[in-house]
């Protein structure tokens, strides 16, 4: 089974409007990195100055549709993946993304809910000040939650 470690970033204060999501495995040799196209209007002042500007576009950013296809394609390659996420409204935008491609797909989602992992996230960004200044990209929130779970839970960054 693989192991992947997901975030989102979203433009409303309900969480409920996708920008990005990122998933990266245990060993990082899998990583997707996908963005809305077009993007949601941004609700928050934090959105439009942090999130929005820390947005590749390009190659990234796709329509729901294709969004949706490439999540399922990527998810499709590990049997049954553990999903470890955060915030548990990762898993809701995930939920939603899965949902709309053309088969289901089954994902076993690990909420951390430890204060230690919360912790060496922070560790993280403290080793890592030239990712600190990218923090709130889905890609570089989603390493850091990998790091810092392996690092208490496997003793390995």
């Amino acid at each position: 089974m693989i192991r992947l470690f997901l975030d989102t970033e979203w433009a409303d204060p309900a969480g409920q409007q996708l920008v990005s999501q990122a998933l990266v495995s245990e060993g990082r040799v899998h990583q997707l990195y996908i963005e809305r196209h077009p993007l949601p209007r941004p609700e928050s002042d934090f959105v439009e100055r942090v999130v929005y500007p820390l947005l590749e576009r390009g190659r990234s950013a796709m329509p729901d549709q294709e969004l949706a296809a490439r999540v399922r394609t990527f998810l499709a390659a590990g049997v049954a993946p553990e999903v470890v996420a955060d915030h548990s409204n990762d898993f809701e935008l995930r939920r939603r993304v899965v949902a709309q491609a053309s088969s289901p797909m089954e994902w076993t989602p690990i909420f951390v809910d430890q204060s230690k992992v919360r912790g060496h996230v922070e560790t993280y960004f403290d080793r890592h000040p030239d990712r600190r200044r990218i923090r709130h990209h889905a890609a570089v929130d989603a390493e850091a939650l990998r790091w810092a779970f392996s690092y208490v839970n496997d003793g390995i960054a």
